[in-house]
């Protein structure tokens, strides 16, 4: 997420930080035992490193090749304007912007290939 002028001027910012989450993300999903092992002594120090790698392992997670096929084929954007609606109904909104107005995955499709 980032605000219009910032993206429009930081790009190349944004494009690392696309490709850095993606090479942390595939790593989780390839190896949740050595992502666990990992994060645990630095970020998740109470529970053991097999409770956060069956953590990982009971996650629905994507490679970002998958993400890519997710964001091309409109798949995220509409399970974004499912919470959306979700919450319109909830807390009794009348308007909202859809997510297809809030939600360009643009960068990330140009930088993960």
């Amino acid at each position: 997420m980032a605000r219009h002028d910032y993206y429009g001027a930081n790009q190349d910012v944004l494009q690392r930080i696309i490709r850095g989450w993606a090479e942390a993300n595939d790593y989780m999903v390839r190896n949740p035992k050595g992502a666990a092992e990992t994060l645990q002594p630095r970020h998740y120090q109470k529970p053991s490193v097999s409770d956060i790698s069956e953590a990982l392992k009971a996650q629905k997670m994507f490679s970002s090749r998958e993400w890519k096929r997710l964001y091309s084929d409109g798949t995220v954007a509409k399970w974004l304007q499912q919470v959306s609606d979700f919450f319109m109904t909830e807390a009794g909104l009348q308007k909202s912007t859809p997510a297809t107005d809030y939600f360009d995955p643009a960068l990330y499709l140009a930088t993960i290939q």
